[in-house]
């Protein structure tokens, strides 16, 4: 026998715990990331410029998310078999050029262009995803100060 859903107690209510939108924790452009975006870029950047491009939008979704009171994606570390926020990687310069097409600054022959030259460049100059220079051999956690480094 079922009860009347009148008589059900009412689903408990998460006091104190942000109620964020779905995927929110793990989102790398909002809105005001994107409206920033717009206004810095130029197809005159260089690509060392497009890299500290990306070093203010990844400094400014980590501003955006401490206000917004946001915690990372959480994960299961296989160090310690503990669960811990994980930290968002940075936005590179793929992602800056994907960004810029999806608002409509670049066209899909824009980004076809400049992706394939950034990825020429970034091979030549032995350049990471964020425009900085590879280190061999270097692994990075995504979760701060735990794991090999």
């Amino acid at each position: 026998m079922s009860v009347p859903s009148a008589l059900r107690a009412p689903a408990p209510v998460n006091q104190g715990v942000n109620q964020m939108p779905s995927g929110d924790s793990s989102r790398v452009w909002f809105p005001e990331m994107l409206d920033e975006l717009q206004k810095q870029w130029s197809k005159s950047l260089s690509w060392e410029d497009c890299g500290l491009l990306c070093a203010r939008m990844t400094e400014a979704r980590t501003k955006l998310k401490v206000e917004k009171g946001l915690r990372g994606p959480m994960m299961h570390c296989r160090h310690c078999n503990a669960v811990h926020e994980m930290r968002l990687a940075p936005i590179t310069i793929r992602s800056l050029l994907f960004a810029l097409r999806k608002q409509g600054i670049l066209t899909d022959i824009e980004l076809k262009q400049l992706d394939l030259a950034w990825r020429r460049y970034q091979a030549k100059q032995r350049l990471d995803g964020c425009g900085k220079k590879r280190v061999i051999g270097a692994t990075s956690s995504p979760v701060p100060n735990h794991g090999p480094e």
